[in-house]
């Protein structure tokens, strides 16, 4: 498995059409065959004529669904010990025709719970999930964990490899995950680089705040802006690990 420092898989892709870059970023996205062996392609309801018409749909419009098995995971390519951020994206625009107010399932990250994922028809943008972690071996399974409360899905699977010591607290078996991520100065609900590739939502004036395992609450300037006015205050949380080795 080739190793990527910066990877962006658009879920539910046809493979003949992998590798094409996004006009609006200028990132290149692959499809998802090479990282997954299991679920269902799929695209939102309102993108149907645009796949007929043009074979390809934007990436956060197609999907792949697990509707078989418990767990599904997806195997990312990563370097030992080296500092990554995953960002997965999510939404359900009635892909499956069943108009679901409200689907839930769980995200891992290895054997441990990362996050849980809540969206339903009322959602017209995209649900987004983010961690920072430290590899433990040459791949990392993220994985999507049904839990009797819908079908889970993804949209977008990102993969990015960060600079040593940009978030020192992270380590082998220690992991933060985005709790929120603002925008100040702008209506838009996010903001994201035209010509950069590598770089997260957000730069001037935003703020994303990440929460890890321990009692501390981070609260982390958009990567590279102002990482220098990182602020650390105190916030209860129950101690979780991110791996079991």
């Amino acid at each position: 498995m080739s190793l990527y420092a910066e990877l962006s898989i658009d879920c539910g892709l046809d493979d003949k059409y992998s590798d094409y870059m996004d006009p609006n970023t200028n990132l290149r996205y692959v499809s998802d065959g090479t990282f997954v062996d299991a679920g269902e392609n799929h695209v939102v309801a309102a993108a149907d004529a645009d796949q007929a018409k043009n074979g390809r749909v934007d990436a956060i419009y197609s999907l792949r669904s697990f509707p078989s098995g418990k767990w599904n995971c997806y195997a990312l390519p990563t370097a030992t010990a080296a500092t990554y951020l995953v960002r997965m994206q999510f939404l359900y625009g009635n892909y499956d025709n069943l108009s679901s107010s409200s689907v839930q399932f769980e995200i891992h990250l290895g054997s441990v719970q990362w996050d849980t994922v809540t969206v339903g028809l009322a959602d017209t943008n995209a649900t987004t999930k983010e961690a920072v972690f430290v590899a433990w071996a040459g791949w990392a399974p993220v994985c999507l964990v049904n839990t009797g409360r819908g079908t889970p899905f993804v949209s977008v699977v990102e993969l990015r490899k960060l600079g040593d010591g940009l978030y020192p607290p992270v380590s082998g078996n220690q992991s933060m995950s985005m709790y929120d991520r603002r925008m100040m100065g702008t209506d838009a609900p996010v903001t994201r680089y035209g010509n950069r590739s590598s770089g997260p939502y957000g730069c001037k004036l935003a703020e994303s705040r990440f929460v890890w395992t321990s009692t501390i609450y981070f609260f982390f300037p958009a990567y590279p802006c102002m990482h220098a006015q990182a602020l650390l205050l105190a916030h209860t949380r129950k101690t979780r690990y991110p791996y079991e080795h």
